[in-house]
């Protein structure tokens, strides 16, 4: 059944929403109305409900961006829509207490979207995105146990790190070990690979960036010291560009810009060394004929 529409939504725009959106949606979750809004934080120009959840985005680049705000149908408490300075807003309370605004709508979806999102409170998700919802938890909870036991050396590194190690991961591939450098990062050992995850820069997830190494693709991993501070450094097959180098120099190869390296002291690496041979013996027997 094709979704509602608010007034004055063309259906070429509902539908290039739609297909936008449609990467971002659960498995069995379906569009029932969509509408234009004005939001400034998040900023975002309509919003969608679903069979499971309300949803804020906007529609020039949700194709990219994905979700900017969302509440899960079985965590409504009430709608309302209040006139603010600034116009009528959809309001929604949380049953955990939290209010969010979904923003501002034009008077005549009043109806549309008050029912859509009283009707998605009222009968909570569809029981096919309710049952995936349930896995994907119960699988985040055993990769989260996981990690929980993996050996950490140097300084705990920072929460985004850690959520991208986690979404890296299986429950049943974790590393074995991690090193930890605070803001600077994290290198993890796996058991055919490694990763460098570090902040920032052009990503796999956005605004965060990880880096994966076969070890049957590895030519070695090295300690360099520098002036301020050293780097780990994972050297590729084909990258010839710190050949011969022992030392990190100012310039291009910043180690905490360089997707191949993790800032590290001296001390940490020493520390970790007994497990980076046994990486370095991973890489040689992935590397026998």
């Amino acid at each position: 059944m094709p979704p509602l529409i608010g007034a004055k939504l063309k259906n070429v725009q509902a539908d290039a929403w739609l297909d936008g959106l449609a990467n971002h949606l659960y498995p069995g979750e379906e569009v029932t109305a969509l509408a234009r809004t004005n939001l400034m934080q998040p900023n975002s120009n309509a919003i969608a409900i679903t069979n499971a959840r309300l949803v804020a985005f906007h529609g020039r680049d949700v194709a990219r961006n994905g979700v900017k705000r969302e509440v899960a149908a079985d965590q409504i408490e009430r709608v309302g829509i209040p006139r603010k300075i600034s116009g009528h807003f959809l309001i929604v309370e949380t049953k955990t207490g939290e209010v969010l605004t979904f923003g501002a709508l034009r008077r005549a979806d009043f109806d549309l979207i008050h029912d859509a999102v009283g009707q998605l409170a009222a009968s909570g998700p569809a029981p096919a995105v309710a049952a995936w919802l349930a896995a994907r938890y119960e699988q985040e909870r055993q990769i989260a146990s996981a990690w929980e036991h993996v050996e950490l050396i140097g300084e705990s590194p920072s929460d985004q790190a850690w959520q991208v190690l986690k979404e890296h991961s299986t429950q049943d591939d974790t590393a074995w070990f991690l090193i930890g450098a605070r803001d600077g990062g994290a290198f993890a050992a796996f058991d055919d690979h490694c990763v460098i995850v570090k902040p920032g820069g052009p990503t796999t997830f956005p605004g965060r960036k990880i880096n994966t190494f076969r070890y049957a693709d590895i030519a070695g991993i090295e300690y360099k010291a520098g002036s301020v501070e050293g780097a780990l450094e994972v050297l590729m097959a084909d990258d010839k560009s710190h050949a011969n180098k022992d030392r990190w120099t100012p310039g291009a190869h910043n180690p905490r810009t360089s997707p191949n390296a993790l800032p590290l002291d001296a001390d940490t690496y020493r520390d970790a060394l007994p497990r980076l041979n046994e990486v370095r013996e991973r890489i040689a027997n992935a590397q026998r004929p």
